[in-house]
């Protein structure tokens, strides 16, 4: 914005309406907490005496030499000495200090881990891959590592050829994953809707080279070994025989490609549960009812600095143009604002009813979302009023305090009787004063907060011109798309306070897909590695049905010859891959029931043990795998039994 002077040092900028001096500059990429570019002082009341504003994250820095246990001590014995001073405050409260980077991450390193064994899965398919290509490569070149050991070659020089082998084979996978990875950060990036916090980074450094590299060639080195070790176990009398077929792989080669199928399977499986699970849990929050009609809703944020506006009544002034000059907008159906939107997180107010005993500390009292509306509200976004009458604009500072409660609150505080009429009172907060408040209204429910919340609160609604909000989000219900309504809803802000600043241009669809953006990323990429799992394991399960079938070419043909029909031919081939693959599902179902478990956190209105995605799921993969069978066996009942029997 400067153009990097360094003059602008002492310079004077405003800043909300008020006048200050820039007296530094921060590091590039510095933006804590979340997405600050601009950082001022904290000005605390003059007066001293407001303490129940419990909105502020403290941050500190450890003693050198200190524990986080003795800090958090410390913090204990300062909220018991809280507590005694301000017993109507602080009583039943603590402070408890964490990590920063645990505060951060609180909530992602679950998903983060199930991430990483979704990445570890598919790596070991991989691996079985590799490990039965090189135990069919190497059963091929069974007789020239035997002329090598009639040459004098040791067991150590054949096994650690093939590793080298192995290791170039591992390096060159590793390099083209790393080019892969270059351009899938931009896509992974892509994939998440809403504006990470600036600590978050996908950064392809060189730890994350060295990590992929490493990675690359160890395993294919470790899953190498074994198949070396395999061929370079010969016996050179059968190996140099003419036409010696013995050492083309032997039965335990093969009870080891069968042992890396099952496995291939059985993994793929339990990827495919775990992305089954996941997409049903986001299709149950899909259509999930959250209480409003989210189509055709714009919606934008304004903010009142108190600067620009020292009178709290100001809030409720500028909605008070606002709104009609946002109705006034062709093809604008309805407006109306709010404290903050369905699905996003809401205020919390303390309150107790009429005839119950006052509080003696807020941590006493009941609690309910709170939210400030205007009139419009609830046409706008299609909330049924289900009781009594709406919010009008006759509910000013100068009527009686008057409030609307939806249905799940009307249940919760007034079970059995009619809620409309009663009164509670509303403790004193922010230095609001204490009030006592009717209720006039009983309104459907609305889901605040994260979808994935566990127990909703209900929520009190209240008139703007009674509780003035210094941050607000207006909304607008257009006849067609709500997209190209934003520069019209913009000029009709502007023309009631220049001054003013909105922000946040989004549609309503957008702010609800970004309350369970986690649980849709999460399912994207899982899924992607159980489509990958499953195509990679059925390649496997092709490779060693065709390996099997060329191995037994000339059985196949003596078969054929003795009278055997192209059904039996298929069957025979078919079973022997039917047979793997039901090991590898009954393993994998077992695996999958336990490690779903890790699961059921991330999972909403659906069980970690679905019946219907635990069915389903195996069929599929049956499906994929006998028609990985299917193909070598066709191509068996093919064989000319002649063109057979001179195999090799």
């Amino acid at each position: 914005r400067y153009a990097n002077d360094p003059g602008v040092i002492g310079k004077t900028i405003q800043v909300n309406g008020v006048i200050a001096t820039v007296v530094g500059v921060m590091p590039k990429g510095w933006a804590y907490p979340q997405e600050a570019q601009l950082w001022m002082p904290l000005h605390q009341d003059a007066k001293g005496t407001e303490r129940g504003a419990f909105n502020f994250t403290a941050v500190g820095r450890l003693r050198q030499g200190a524990a986080l246990a003795q800090a958090n001590a410390e913090l204990a014995l300062f909220s018991q000495n809280l507590a005694r001073q301000h017993p109507d405050i602080f009583q039943g409260m603590s402070f408890h200090a964490m990590p920063l980077r645990d505060f951060f991450s609180r909530g992602a390193r679950t998903i983060a881990f199930l991430l990483l064994g979704a990445v570890l899965f598919v790596h070991l398919i991989v691996c079985a891959n590799v490990a039965n290509l090189l135990l069919a490569r190497g059963a091929a070149r069974t007789k020239e590592f035997g002329i090598r050991a009639a040459l004098g070659a040791s067991r150590g020089r054949v096994v650690r050829q093939l590793l080298v082998e192995s290791a170039l084979l591992g390096l060159a996978g590793s390099a083209g994953g790393l080019l892969f990875a270059a351009w899938g950060i931009n896509l992974l990036i892509w994939l998440i809707p809403v504006r990470l916090a600036s600590w978050v980074r996908f950064d392809l450094d060189y730890r994350v080279v060295l990590f992929a590299l490493a990675t690359g060639i160890v395993s294919v080195v470790v899953f190498g070994l074994l198949p070396a070790l395999k061929v370079s176990r010969t016996n050179l009398t059968e190996v140099l025989k003419e036409g010696g077929r013995s050492s083309a792989g032997g039965v335990r080669g093969r009870r080891m490609r069968d042992y890396l199928v099952v496995a291939e399977v059985a993994v793929a499986l339990i990827l495919l549960i775990g992305a089954g699970l996941m997409i049903r849990s986001v299709r149950k929050l899909q259509e999930a009812d959250i209480g409003i009609d989210a189509k055709n809703v714009l919606t934008f944020h304004v903010s009142f600095p108190p600067a620009q506006s020292p009178d709290a009544k100001m809030s409720a002034r500028f909605f008070e143009h606002l709104i009609p000059a946002l109705n006034a907008i062709p093809g604008v159906v309805s407006a109306g604002a709010s404290s903050s939107l369905p699905t996003t997180s809401a205020g919390t107010d303390s309150f107790f009813l009429e005839g119950e005993p006052r509080p003696k500390t807020q941590s006493d009292a009941r609690i309910a979302n709170r939210e400030t509306i205007t009139p419009g509200y609830l046409q706008t976004f299609r909330i049924p009023l289900l009781r009594g009458r709406d919010i009008t604009a006759d509910d000013t500072a100068g009527k009686p305090a008057v409030a609307l409660i939806d249905q799940r609150a009307a249940e919760m505080l007034f079970p059995g009787r009619d809620a409309i009429g009663e009164h509670f009172t509303r403790l004193a907060a922010g230095g609001e004063p204490e009030q006592l408040i009717e209720i006039v209204g009983v309104t459907g429910n609305v889901a605040y907060g994260r979808l994935t919340d566990e127990r909703p609160a209900p929520t009190f609604y209240y008139p703007n011109k009674q509780a003035p909000a210094p941050s607000m989000f207006a909304a607008l219900r257009t006849k067609s798309a709500a997209t190209s309504f934003s520069s019209l809803a913009r000029q009709a802000a502007f023309s009631v306070n220049k001054e003013i600043p909105i922000y946040d241009v989004k549609l309503m669809t957008q702010v609800v897909k970004e309350s369970y953006w986690d649980s849709v990323f999460f399912g994207t990429l899982l899924s992607a590695f159980a489509v990958l799992a499953l195509f990679l394991a059925s390649i496997g399960l092709y490779g060693v049905m065709s390996y099997s079938v060329r191995q037994r070419t000339q059985e196949i043909g003596v078969r054929m010859t003795l009278g055997a029909q192209a059904r039996d031919i298929l069957s025979l081939v078919t079973f022997q891959g039917l047979r793997l693959i039901g090991l590898g599902l009954l393993i994998g179902l077992v695996g999958a029931y336990f490690v779903m478990q890790l699961l059921r956190g991330s999972l909403e209105q659906i069980s970690a043990h679905d019946p219907l995605t635990f069915v389903v799921l195996p069929l599929l993969l049956l499906i994929v795998g006998l028609l990985a069978c299917y193909l070598p066996a066709r191509s068996a009942t093919r064989l000319d039994p002649m063109e057979a029997l001179r195999y090799e």
